[in-house]
């Protein structure tokens, strides 16, 4: 929340963003870059790619707010090293379902059921593995990502 709090900051006034602006052009190699996309919970995909574009400008957030003309619009969300590491962990907790989705629907944004249907094999194919004594699971069946990409994609072109 306070990464996305902080977004919706910047992008409502228009002193953060020339801010933001102002960093982004000094600090990035390819010159200014766009504010992070703000999450939309119509879009499941949107807190994956808001969490990817800010950890990519991470630095240029930071000085934007800690930059002393607008410091003080961010000292509830202020984002310390311990919320980018929640940050960049979630990032990665969210790219697996993506690249099922992605393999199952050849796009880089799949809809909202096919995601669900990636989450739900995922989900079952790990259920049914932490059941199991370790020491029964053969070598092969360990290898989960060609066996559920098989099953969610049988799955998904039989409805």
């Amino acid at each position: 929340m306070k990464l996305r709090n902080t977004l919706v900051s910047i992008h409502s006034s228009k002193i953060c963003r020339d801010i933001f602006r102002k960093y982004s052009r000094s600090m990035c190699d390819h010159g200014e870059q766009e504010l992070p996309c703000i999450e939309d919970i119509a879009r499941w995909n949107s807190t994956l790619m808001m969490y990817q574009q800010a950890i990519k400008l991470r630095d240029v957030l930071n000085c934007t707010i800690t930059d002393s003309t607008i410091v003080a619009n961010f000292t509830d969300n202020m984002l310390s090293p311990e919320d980018w590491s929640h940050i960049e962990a979630m990032e990665q907790w969210l790219l697996l379902p993506a690249r099922f989705c992605a393999y199952l629907s050849g796009s880089k944004y799949p809809t909202l059921s096919i995601a669900s249907l990636a989450f739900t094999g995922l989900l079952t194919h790990c259920n049914k593995y932490l059941q199991m004594d370790v020491g029964s699971i053969d070598s092969a069946s360990t290898k989960a990502t060609p066996q559920v990409q098989e099953k969610l994609a049988t799955n998904v072109y039989s409805i």
